[in-house]
């Protein structure tokens, strides 16, 4: 049972499951020459084991662990999975019932995060975990340098290379997300100034470098930016700045002349695309990817109906899935996590994962986090474990929070 109030038991084993559902893909690409989007080259079994891990995580987590925050923080979580249910309950009426088990499959991660705060009071070993994701890093930069000589150019070639070399995953940006949000819960667990974070952050910034990664290089930019002013409520009004002035430089920065029509100009269609369903209950599952492949083979009443698209934007699924649901929602969320920080800082002493908070901000313009694995595990990891780090002050009898004497 203790072993199950390991932060290190559920990272690792999410990191080692999330690398191994993506071997026979990259050992498939390989063999090939080429890349397959719509059949997955390895058993679906192993497929199948993320979404297992997931609920088996979330069940474990709200059946088992007493939850350590007030009334507070909890009414506006709830009020999230209340506007979830509406919104499953009308997609399954409208649409027929797969494609609100597709929306269901979206969002739960979330909602694992969400309750993984349930893990906050437990001490965890910041040197031990560092050391862990230094030491992936360093292999994922020296497999991606490894790769450009050999494998196939599937995204073009740079200097004669394979450009956007895979490490641990197929995708350039998952590869990216990886480095970038490993380096983010470096910083949280170490403070800005440590060098194990300097070293972590160059890493990922290498690591996004090689995969020529819009969203990569952008979130090590404002990484960067976080190390030197350390504010996360200064860094977040700068993040349009610097977003304009990465767009300006980006097809050279990245060698990618159609970067800017391409990761820009095609999720503002899709954008525009979602923006329609704010008149109306959206169509909860259809957002997604799921519910993409489920509108593509007509597998659910939804076909025929809608037009079959692939997010690639957290915030476009959201508005997409959600319709006029979509701002009380995201509103809950902010009020319930801005809650917890509050919390948290006034009995742990310590803030949430801002680093983290940001690097996963970030990717959610490119990137519908909540369905990328093992990367949203970490999310909540980073997010909720620097809160659990310290010795926590007793409060009043009414909200005691009672931290596990577990040592990683």
């Amino acid at each position: 049972m203790q072993r199950l109030r390991s932060w290190s038991f559920w990272l690792l084993g999410a990191i080692t499951l999330g690398i191994l559902q993506s071997q026979p893909e990259i050992s498939a690409a390989i063999a090939e020459g080429a890349l397959d989007y719509t059949e997955y080259a390895g058993p679906l079994w192993i497929k199948g084991l993320k979404d297992v891990f997931v609920v088996a995580l979330w069940i474990y987590l709200v059946s088992a662990l007493r939850d350590p925050f007030p009334a507070s923080v909890r009414r506006p979580i709830m009020l999230c999975y209340a506007i979830t249910a509406a919104a499953a309950v009308l997609s399954a009426v409208t649409f027929g019932p797969l494609l609100s088990l597709a929306g269901v499959r979206w969002i739960l991660p979330l909602f694992v995060v969400l309750e993984l705060r349930r893990l906050s009071g437990v001490r965890v070993n910041p040197r031990a975990i560092t050391l862990l994701l230094l030491g992936l890093m360093a292999i994922a930069v020296g497999l991606q340098i490894l790769r450009t000589f050999y494998f196939p150019p599937i995204w073009g070639e740079r200097w004669g290379l394979s450009a956007r070399p895979p490490a641990y995953f197929l995708l350039p940006n998952t590869n990216a997300f990886f480095a970038a949000l490993a380096a983010a819960i470096v910083v949280d667990l170490n403070g800005r100034k440590h060098r194990w974070s300097i070293v972590a952050l160059v890493l990922a910034t290498v690591s996004a470098a090689l995969s020529q990664s819009g969203g990569g290089v952008l979130s090590c930019g404002v990484l960067w930016l976080y190390m030197l002013i350390g504010r996360i409520w200064l860094v977040l009004p700068l993040i349009a700045l610097v977003g304009s002035l990465f767009l300006s430089v980006a097809p050279s920065l990245l060698g990618r002349e159609d970067f800017v029509d391409v990761s820009g100009g095609e999720r503002l269609d899709k954008l525009s695309v979602a923006a329609k369903e704010l008149t109306g209950p959206g169509a909860f599952g259809a957002y997604t990817n799921a519910g993409f492949m489920l509108i593509m083979t007509s597998a659910t009443t939804a076909a025929g109906e809608r037009e079959a698209i692939i997010s690639d934007s957290f915030y476009v699924s959201v508005i997409g899935n959600f319709g006029l649901l979509a701002f009380p929602f995201f509103v809950a969320l902010v009020i319930g996590l801005r809650r917890a920080e509050k919390y948290s800082l006034r009995w742990m002493r310590r803030p949430l994962g801002h680093a983290t908070l940001l690097c996963v901000t970030l990717f959610g313009f490119s990137t519908v986090v909540s369905e990328v694995f093992p990367m949203i595990i970490m999310f909540g990891a980073g997010l909720w474990m620097k809160s659990g780090a310290a010795t926590v002050a007793v409060p009043s009898r009414q909200t005691r929070i009672q931290p596990n004497p577990v040592h990683e």
